[in-house]
This record gives structure tokens, sequence and C-alpha cells, in this order.
């Protein structure tokens, strides 16, 4: 295990005095190193806070250390960043560790804005940058918890509405300060820091890649200066604007009926949905997403889609459920992996195709020297023994007709990620699903899962090219149906790499063999790949 912990300073002093000292002090740190770099910021950052340094001179320190700092968070946040649930216990250690610092660094500045509030003159001129570092480093402290799919705790909540609520007292919501780390902006206020979490918050993030949650915290402050936060905020025609209130801490929220009182606040979705529609509109017509400020991360059609579902997300009602969840408390088996799966469902109702006796390689021939049988035939005794793989069991808190989500102890199975194939049985059938979200809480993974139309079915395919060159082709997989009612074609499920358009291939469902082409590629998952195949001779659309 990676071992985060700080070496204990025997004098119990900071490592430096002043700003001339911190920096003389920051030119042999090892940013190299990550996890050294990461130990000894940490143990700086402590003792700066109990060093009796002046207000002033404590400021221009943690100035000097801010980008440093930051190099070496990121670093270490690419540790847990989007990771299957439930944490590794190094991967957990370094998000707490993170936030930790985040807060940290949040205290001083906090400690730093008392005291200009309270009349230190040297801060006099720096109380905007003070407040706006403030809110900033608690917003990154919240935000190292999305990243890892893990709810805001309620006292981290509690602490970015108090501050910002005595921030906005003191008529400093709205003055600007630089800052040169962040890449977009270059310039913000307490109130567009405060914006930008609750809009990262707002949109629900547990069902974005680590590099699409990155991607969005990235472009969050130009963003945030479209969505002030107001008493009464404008709204797009027929929406209620994001509402939250300082009485009840959390994410922003479109409720109905409306909030109403004096701690409550409104973002305005107007502007913001005007700035997301230009970008849209933009990215259809050919732009490139870099001349947009939208970074060169993601392709233009993938841009486009995250923010025309942002634009949903914060911009309009939330609409009915199409098929409404039902609570419930039972519980069901559930298997992950493609092998296991195909197991699973074709147990006693799924054999190869007898294509004769295959050519016996050399391992072949010394097994049947030795021990009287092939590699094969002893694969086949032992597989007619085997019995149907077990599942993982998860309890299901509410359903419809096309989702479920699902709970369990974090310690009660594998690590799931975001994208992975599961099947699960339903009233006496099998069904394959897709983990949609994920959350990690203090002792419990939580997962969405979208059910995909039809009943599976065990088969194997191989690429034509191998049918009569080496008879040993077969590759297991799972089909699904062609459902009119869904609009959804005939598909298999295969392993991930395995898809190319127009390959022809031999499909074996246990009982009739046929020619057939992949089409298109429906989806592709973390572990596999779902794609549209017709008959061989079909002609193309």
């Amino acid at each position: 295990m990676t071992d985060l912990s700080m070496t204990p300073n025997m004098s119990g002093a900071a490592p430096f005095s002043d700003a001339r000292s911190a920096k003389a002090w920051l030119q042999l740190l090892p940013l190299i190193n990550t996890q050294v770099a990461h130990a000894e910021l940490t143990e700086a950052i402590s003792l700066l806070g109990d060093s009796g340094i002046a207000p002033y001179e404590t400021l221009k320190i943690l100035e000097l250390l801010r980008e440093p700092l930051h190099v070496v968070q990121d670093a270490l946040a690419e540790r847990f960043l989007g990771r299957a649930l439930p944490l590794g216990p190094d991967e957990a250690e370094a998000r707490d560790a993170t936030v930790l610092l985040w807060e940290k660094l949040a205290a001083l500045y906090g400690t730093g804005l008392d005291a200009a509030l309270a009349g230190e003159p040297e801060l006099a001129d720096h109380t905007a940058l003070l407040a706006q570092r403030r809110m900033r480093y608690l917003a990154l402290a919240a935000r190292e918890n999305l990243l890892s799919y893990r709810p805001i705790p309620a006292a981290l909540w509690q602490q970015l509405f108090d501050s910002y609520r005595k921030i906005e007292a003191h008529g400093l919501a709205e003055k600007s300060a630089k800052d040169s780390l962040l890449k977009v902006a270059g310039v913000a206020t307490p109130q567009h820091a405060f914006v930008h979490l609750l809009l990262l918050a707002a949109a629900t993030p547990f069902h974005f890649t680590g590099r699409q949650i990155r991607w969005l915290d990235e472009h969050l402050p130009s963003l945030a200066q479209r969505a002030p936060l107001e008493r009464e905020a404008a709204a797009l025609p027929g929406r209620g604007s994001l509402q939250i209130d300082f009485d009840q801490p959390g994410a922003p929220r479109r409720t109905e009926p409306r909030l109403t009182g004096d701690s409550v606040r409104e973002l305005d979705t107007l502007q913001l949905a005007q700035a997301l529609s230009r970008r849209i509109k933009l990215l259809r017509q050919g732009e490139n997403p870099e001349k947009l400020g939208l970074g060169s991360q993601f392709a233009a059609a993938q841009v486009e889609t995250l923010l025309v579902e942002l634009y949903r997300t914060w911009c309009e009602q939330l609409s009915e459920r199409a098929l409404p969840r039902h609570d419930s408390q039972r519980e069901l088996d559930a298997v992950f992996g493609l092998a296991r799966q195909h197991a699973l469902i074709g147990h006693q109702r799924f054999a190869l195709p007898d294509d004769g006796p295959a050519p016996l390689g050399s391992q072949d021939l010394v097994r049947l020297q030795l021990f009287g049988q092939s590699g094969a035939a002893a694969a086949a005794a032992a597989g007619g023994a085997t019995t149907p793989p077990a599942g993982e069991r998860w309890l299901v808190r509410n359903e419809s007709a096309q989702g479920l989500r699902l709970s369990r102890p974090s310690g009660d199975g594998g690590r799931i990620a975001l994208q992975q194939l599961l099947s699960v049985q339903l009233e006496g059938n099998h069904y394959l699903g897709v983990v949609r979200w994920l959350q990690e809480h203090d002792d419990s993974v939580e997962v969405g899962v979208r059910l995909m139309p039809g009943l599976p079915a065990a088969a194997a395919i191989r690429p034509v090219e191998l049918a009569y060159s080496d008879r040993r082709g077969w590759i297991e997989c799972l089909s699904l149906p062609a459902v009119a009612a869904l609009r959804a074609p005939l598909t298999l499920i295969l392993p991930v790499g395995w898809y190319r358009r127009g390959r022809l291939i031999e499909w074996w469902d246990g009982g009739t063999l046929r020619k057939m082409r992949v089409e298109a590629l429906v989806e592709r998952g973390i572990d596999f790949e779902r794609m549209h195949v017709v008959p061989a001779g079909q002609q193309r659309r």
C-alpha cells in the first residue's frame, strides 16, 4: 500500500518563516516524486497554520505554493479519477489525502479572510482574493468526491454555504480576483467559484467518465460567469430556474412548488442556456471545439453530446419518466463478465457445433502420450460437470421496465465500473444490463442499470476466414433478438476489440449455423461491444 502519511517534523516548526525562505524551500521540493512532494506540502501547510507568521506574509507564502500544489494534487488525483468502485485502499487514501490538503488550504485562506474583515491593514486590498480562494478550495475539496463517484458530504456542503453566506453579507460575492490557475477565465469572483461547484453537482456526474468530469470541471469557470446567483433569476420560458436554500445546503434543484424565502437563491439558467446553445449550434456547423474554447480532449460529436446533455439537465424542466420506477426491497443475483454470463445463460442449453476432429498441436500430442487424452477432450470432460456460476447478491432499491437501482455492501463482491456488462435474473428470465451510473457511500456501492431489450441467448461466432482454414475458431458470445416495439435490431454481444464493419461471420445459436455480416456498432462498454448483424446476402442500407 502506498503510504501518503506525513513524516513527523521533530521541530514542530514550518520549514520557512517568510515568502523568501518559502521560495527557496520550494526549489528543493521533488515535484517529480508525487508521493514525497505531497507529504511535504501537506506537512508544510499544516505547520503554517500554527507558525505565528503574520497574516499578510502567510498570504504571500500561500500564493507562492499554489501552482506546485495544484500540480501535485492533480497528479495524485489520477490515482482515483473515475476508477471502478469500491476504491482500493491506495486509491481511497489518495482521495482522502487530496481532499484534506484542499480543506487545509481553504482553512488558511479563511483565517486570512477573517483577519481582513477584522481590520488587518495589510490585507485590506486583498479581501476579494481571500474570499475567492476560500470558496475555490472548499469547492475543490468537494470536487474530489465527485471525481471518485462519491456524494459531497453534508458537512462540506454546510461549510460551502456558510462561507458564501458570510462573503455575500460583506458584499464580496461579486468582487473579482485574478486567478492564473483558471485556464479558461483567468479572473473569478467568490460567486463564480461557488456557482462552478453548484453546476458541477447539478450535472449529477456519476454517469460521466473520469475524463468527462475533468473536461467539464476545466470548462465550468467560463460557464459559471453566465449563471449568476440571484434572489430571482431568469429561466427559459415555461421552465423553472435551479434553486438552492441556505437553510438546506445541497446541490441545486428544480422543484414544484418553487422554493421561497430569504434563504433561497436561484441560478440564471437563461444566460446559461444561451451560452450552451451558441456552442452547440457552432459545433453542428462544423466548428472545431478547440476554437470555441472547449479543448481538444474529445471529438466535436462527443463535445456536442455532452453539451446537449448539460443543456437538458441545467436549463430544461425535468421530464417525467416514460416508464415509472417502483420502490422495492427484494434481492437478486448479478453476474459480471461475458464468459460467466455465457456459461450461466447457456448452461445445459448450448454446446458448440461438432466440426469433426481438430488437428492436434504439439501440446495435444504430449497430453495424449502422457494421459491418454488431448487438451480438448480434457476440457470437454471437465465442462460437462460444471455448474452455473454464482452471482453477487444485490438489493433492488427501485425498478422500472427498463432499469434498476441496485446496492450492496462494498466488500461483498468485485469492483464495478461505468459501462460494465452484467446479467440479472428477473421473474425467471435472464436479462443483460449496463452500469449507467455508480456511487460509493461509506460502506456500500450503488449502481443504476439500464436493461437491454430482449431475452439474451448463448451463441458462438467465428470469422468466415477461419471457418475453413482452422476449425478451432469459435468465440463465445450472447445474442439479443430484434424488438420492433423498441426499435432494437438483432445484435450480438462480443468482447471489446472484435467489431469491424462489414466483417463476415458464422453464427451458431446452438441449433442453426448462419452466415452473417456485421452491420454497425450499437454500443461499446468497458468490457463488451454490442453490434448489429444482418444475413450476409442482405443488401446494405
